[in-house]
């Protein structure tokens, strides 16, 4: 795994299609057993930008997102984190967010710079 981003409240590593990360908590939610909020989210990276928008009419067909308690936060979007990221985010019923998100190639595994997270 390679680092993307190490400063003093987040570090981030990814590899193949593996990531994880950790940030410092706030000071009010230093530490609650049990307690949404210690989980930020969960993700998984999908093949194609399709299988994102596959996911998303899936989760918005019979209302099954709405019936399930969730919440959709963003339909499938490009974003910054690293060339090509696409995603779709959502939550469950205990506001735990979870993605689905597609990104070409290697990622920010391609760039030159490994700490490009630390800047954004």
């Amino acid at each position: 795994m390679s680092c993307v981003a190490n400063t003093k409240d987040w570090y981030y590593h990814i590899g193949g299609r593996t990531g994880f990360a950790v940030v410092q908590a706030k000071q009010q939610n230093l530490y609650q057993q049990f307690g949404v909020g210690m989980l930020h989210h969960i993700c998984w990276r999908v093949r194609t930008r399709d299988d994102v928008d596959s996911v998303y009419r899936k989760l918005i067909q019979d209302n099954f997102i709405s019936e399930c308690g969730g919440k959709i936060v963003h339909a499938p979007e490009i974003g910054h984190w690293a060339p090509g990221y696409y995603s779709l985010l959502f939550e469950d019923r205990d506001g735990i967010r979870l993605e689905v998100n597609h990104i070409p190639g290697k990622g920010l595994l391609e760039l030159q710079e490994p700490q490009v997270l630390a800047k954004l």
